[in-house]
């Protein structure tokens, strides 16, 4: 049997209308040589549209972690290039090939591009494939014009160690192209893909200690659909942030004793700096030279943890103890001990806040050039019209100038 050029893999797990609209929106446009594997980690199956071109793995007896979920469909997958998309996440086909056309004529194996959403406002129990397509919503895209370059991947390397949370451009598996001999050079010195409690950034950390460039561009090949007005419902990170139920869910869903191997407290900036962690124990030949911005995790984190709502008071102080703990691990560090202590009683004491604004402006940098990365909202009728417009607006991309 002939090698497919392209195989998307889907992780699900108890979202099945959203599940077969992400298989559809690949069928709808894509090349007859595409390879759809679908991983389902649900408690009961989930049905996929019939299709030669779609694999299903059946939810196994008991849930597994999403990195053993998302091993074993890589493990399913025969294609040339491959990509992961989540289940309310939709290819826009026009645009997930022209990624790929850039990447062969950049003659790289490894490629990033931007996703754009669309917002509906569908009733929780009317979630069914035809309202997801049907139904109007609002789109955001990202700012035009549309544009592409090439990076080098030691200084996006570097970057994410220092921002942790927020990075930009990150080719991950998730919101990019891989080649497959990038995956099969990272599982040959590592014996695996995916790792840690947050396997989509494993995976951009893997693929670029395989590669020196890479190619970004702004192009939206994936729109993300949130299908209701409680974005915390479809949104881990966020969910996790104000201790919602999909956050929850997510952290069994990941195991949350990954965080206990680097004494980490349960919150989405320890969930990154986990991966990057494990990352350099992993790779000692690229990590050494990856330095972690301890300032800036102790800032990020314990502003988390003064926000968690779900966390008691003991439960807090437990959180502040495991941050000062892990900012000491790469040797006395005491900036990071007066951040923590800075953001504890700014937080606390509303008179004394310019711990806090000084956080806040350290977020605002990354808020301000995601407003300046994104269009404004406007209408559009369908999920296929979001798709349709978003073909129209990128139709072309120029090369920026660096």
């Amino acid at each position: 049997m002939a090698r497919p050029s392209l195989s998307i893999v889907i992780p699900t797990r108890n979202r099945p209308a959203l599940a077969r609209v992400a298989v559809e929106s690949v069928l709808d446009g894509m090349p007859k040589d595409v390879e759809v594997v679908v991983a389902d980690n649900s408690d009961t199956p989930t049905a996929i549209p019939n299709d030669p071109r779609v694999t299903v793995l059946p939810s196994p007896p008991r849930m597994i972690t999403m990195t053993e979920n998302w091993e074993r469909a890589l493990a399913a997958t025969r294609g040339e290039w491959l990509t992961f998309m989540s289940d309310k996440h939709r290819i826009v086909p026009r645009l997930y090939l022209r990624v790929l056309e850039l990447a062969l004529a950049a003659r790289t194996r490894l490629a990033t591009f931007e996703r754009a959403s669309i917002y509906q406002d569908i009733a929780p129990d009317a979630i069914t494939a035809d309202a997801l397509w049907q139904s109007p919503g609002r789109l955001q895209m990202p700012a035009t014009p549309a544009t592409w370059s090439t990076r080098k991947t030691a200084d996006t390397l570097a970057e994410w160690y220092r921002v942790i949370r927020g990075a930009k451009s990150r080719p991950q598996i998730y919101r990019g192209i891989v080649h497959r001999s990038v995956v099969d050079a990272a599982m040959q010195r590592t014996g695996f893909f995916f790792f840690g409690t947050c396997p989509d950034y494993a995976s951009g950390l893997q693929s670029m200690a395989e590669v020196d460039e890479y190619v970004s561009t702004n192009l939206p090949a994936m729109l993300v659909q949130i299908p209701t007005k409680d974005i915390t419902a479809w949104s881990p990170a966020q969910s996790l942030d104000k201790g919602g139920k999909l956050g929850t869910e997510r952290m069994r869903e990941v195991g949350a004793a990954s965080f206990a191997k680097h004494s980490l407290p349960i919150t989405v900036t320890s969930s990154i700096l986990e991966t990057l962690l494990e990352f350099r124990s992993l790779r000692p030949d690229v990590g050494a030279r990856l330095a972690v911005d301890w300032d800036r995790y102790a800032w990020l984190a314990s502003n988390e943890t003064e926000n968690a709502t779900y966390m008691s008071s003991t439960e807090r102080l437990r959180s502040h103890a495991l941050i000062a703990r892990a900012t000491q691990s790469d040797g006395l560090a005491p900036g990071p001990l007066v951040t923590l202590a800075r953001v504890i009683v700014s937080r606390r004491h509303p008179g004394l806040s310019a711990a806090y604004r000084r956080f806040m402006g350290m977020l605002g940098s990354d808020r301000e050039a995601h407003d300046k990365a994104v269009r404004d909202f406007h209408a559009v009728d369908s999920l296929q019209a979001a798709r349709r417009e978003l073909e129209r607006v990128f139709a072309e991309p120029r090369r920026a100038v660096s």
